[in-house]
């Protein structure tokens, strides 16, 4: 057992409404602390005002390390880690030692070691969970197939008009592209990669056509007017107090629904449908997915008093034990084994609010965390359809992988540069993605 003052910085509204609340203070011992930004603060804001107010936490689990790694660690914010993990994290130093890949792409430009990065198990399905469904029975109304083509879905789109009360929904307005992107020939992301190239998505010709193909759908009524402010909650309110001809959500999000819409409409009418293409017998290149590593992780700073101690309780979810306990809570309470493999327990399955939310209550792996998400925790933690939604959306995506930006580490000079640029390049974009299309 460990006794210790270490806090911890993590995006909860309160320690007990955390799922590290559940069991990771119980044995460990350790003091957490829990941060949030306040409501209508901006999380980058947050963030910055937390490195400014030198009151820092013991660890922070942040995004976009591979740009603030080097100014992170020139400025005196966090450790490095190379002649710790060896022997304080052999867990996870053991499994970088065998994939070099990741190795190298959690390291800085300069080769240092200094974070316990969120990692998947399976980087194909586990890494895109984002896809497309379509009502069938409005398709049968209206006369059609599953559209495959371009052509054939502008098609529907219209066609679908007449038979539902909302042709197009999302729960993220940049969701719209994701649909389209394939088709037209662009990256999902605002940066992708063809031939080893890297490439922006908002320029040229393929991203006007979008543009203005996903202006003519709004004007004509066939997106969700309120598609440009999009988030989860009012995506499902919306579905439920709608009838949603088609939609590009997160493969999770059905479960917030799926049992309200069946007593509604007494059955689940929805299908998984791939992204479009171009032409029948297009490659599917571009969809939604996720590099070998989201440059998403835990980091030590330089306020923490005992850097050994810290690394040993980031490994613990790098351990068989961790990544059980991690994705799955703890046994009795949250899952059981069943010939060798942890089960989710009835009471979260068969949950009233839906597994999605039930879940979350037990464990951190609904987004990311410190660990490696489990494959079978993701399987088990969505329902039947969202598997379907995946599996349909991640065939045939080992070409899209290849496309895929990946982490790219900057140096010290690069990361300030990128912040002036990259940050202003990519603000603009996304403010002129909507403002073009309404």
């Amino acid at each position: 057992m460990w006794t210790t003052g270490l806090t911890y910085h993590k995006d909860y509204a309160s320690e007990a409404e955390s799922p590290y609340h559940q069991y990771l203070s119980e044995f460990t011992g350790v003091k957490i602390i829990w941060e949030r930004p306040a409501a209508g603060e901006d999380g980058e804001q947050a963030y910055n005002l937390l490195l400014a107010s030198g009151d820092l936490p013991d660890i922070m689990f942040i995004g976009g390390l591979a740009s603030k790694a080097e100014i992170l660690i020139n400025e005196g914010y966090i450790v490095t880690l190379d002649e710790y993990m060896p022997k304080y994290a052999p867990a996870l130093y053991t499994y970088l030692k065998k994939n070099p890949d990741t190795m190298k792409a959690i390291k800085t430009d300069s080769g240092k070691l200094y974070t316990f990065p969120f990692l998947r198990e399976d980087v194909v399905w586990q890494g895109s969970y984002v896809g497309n469904m379509v009502n069938v029975e409005f398709l049968n109304q209206a006369g059609l197939n599953k559209p495959e083509t371009l052509d054939e879905w502008v098609e529907a789109f219209y066609a679908l008009k007449d038979v539902s009360d909302i042709v197009f929904a999302t729960n993220a307005a940049i969701r719209l592209k994701y649909f389209f992107a394939n088709a037209f020939g662009i990256g999902v992301d605002n940066y992708y990669v063809d031939d080893n190239v890297v490439k922006a998505s908002f320029v040229g010709d393929k991203y006007y056509e979008f543009l203005k193909l996903a202006r003519q759908l709004y004007k004509d009524g066939l997106i969700d007017p309120d598609f440009a402010t999009a988030d989860t909650t009012g995506f499902t309110s919306l579905f439920v107090a709608s009838k949603v001809a088609l939609a590009c959500t997160g493969t999770v999000t059905p479960g917030y629904f799926y049992n309200q819409i069946v007593k509604r409409d007494g059955k689940w009418n929805y299908e998984p449908v791939p992204y479009p293409v171009a032409k029948k017998g297009d490659p599917i290149r571009y969809i939604q997915g996720e590099a070998l590593w989201t440059q998403t992780g835990a980091v030590i700073t330089t306020a923490c008093k005992n850097i050994g101690l810290a690394c040993r309780f980031l490994d613990y979810g790098y351990t068989e034990e961790g990544i059980i306990t991690w994705n799955f809570g703890k046994e009795g309470e949250s899952f059981e084994y069943v010939n060798g493999v942890p089960k989710l327990l009835p009471k979260i399955t068969e949950a009233e609010e839906g597994i999605s939310l039930a879940v979350s209550r037990y464990t951190s792996m609904t987004a990311n965390g410190i660990s490696f998400m489990s494959l079978e925790f993701n399987r088990q933690r969505n329902i039947e359809f969202s598997n379907w939604m995946t599996d349909v959306c991640t065939a045939n995506a080992e070409e899209a992988i290849k496309h895929r930006m990946p982490a790219v580490t900057v140096t010290e000079t690069e990361a300030r540069e990128l912040a002036d640029l990259q940050t202003a390049i990519d603000t603009y974009v996304n403010e002129m993605y909507i403002g073009f299309i309404i």
